[in-house]
């Protein structure tokens, strides 16, 4: 996954997170846990002051995410975990869920929230003739440079990531809405996601690789992040 400003944040309460088409670490997590317990059916409840979509899991650790235009709460958590205890991972997390909270409020006020949920063919349509477009002059260029080519690039519209790359198959995925965004920032994308077909995380390599591709990608990482997905 793509992780850079993406709407449903996804923020683990005692994991580190890596994005990515490969499995998260709260897949992972579901497909070591011990069998034979399943999901409890979702509850609302109040934590901390918040209202918490709460999803008991047969998982090892505690994840949060920021969902929606309204920054609503959804935890996932292990089946056994004490409610206190996850009260207390959630009051330490109280700054960074006030900060992406202030964010989506921003960038709602400034147009620039993006609602994946209900866009028109003719909408997926334009954004798939400028993407094609863009990849067709992109693709070849970046070929040579980084020294691989994806063997499949897709659309789909993804309210929680702008790329992915599944690295034993190469095939990269593109979210549509990045036809409705500037060029920079879609090459920014089939940069990130091409490196990813070197290099699977985010570590010192992949950084290396990206600063000598694009030496302005934080840059444009940044201006990208100020656009919300929901």
């Amino acid at each position: 996954m793509f992780g850079w400003g993406e709407a449903g944040k996804r923020h683990p309460l005692n994991s580190v997170h890596q994005p990515g088409e490969r499995p998260s670490r709260e897949q992972t997590a579901r497909r070591n846990a011990p069998h034979g317990r399943s999901a409890r059916p979702a509850q609302v409840v109040e934590i901390e002051g918040y209202s918490v979509t709460l999803l008991r899991k047969p998982i090892r650790n505690a994840y949060l995410r920021i969902k929606g235009p309204d920054g609503h709460l959804e935890i996932s958590a292990p089946l056994k975990m004490p409610s206190a205890e996850i009260a207390a991972l959630v009051s330490r997390r109280r700054a960074w869920i006030e900060m992406w909270r202030a964010r989506y409020n921003s960038n709602l006020l400034e147009g620039k929230s993006i609602d994946t949920r209900h866009w028109s063919d003719e909408r997926k349509k334009a954004a798939r003739e400028v993407l094609d477009e863009r990849l067709a002059r992109l693709l070849p260029h970046w070929t040579l440079i980084i020294g691989k080519r994806p063997t499949a690039i897709r659309y789909r519209l993804m309210s929680s990531r702008w790329g992915s790359c599944t690295i034993n198959t190469g095939i990269i995925r593109l979210n549509l809405v990045l036809g409705e965004l500037d060029e920079d920032l879609t090459e920014l994308i089939i940069v990130h996601e091409m490196t990813h077909l070197w290099v699977s995380g985010h570590g010192k390599e992949f950084r290396e690789r990206m600063q000598a591709y694009l030496p302005d990608w934080q840059e444009r990482r940044h201006r990208l992040d100020e656009h919300q997905l929901f």
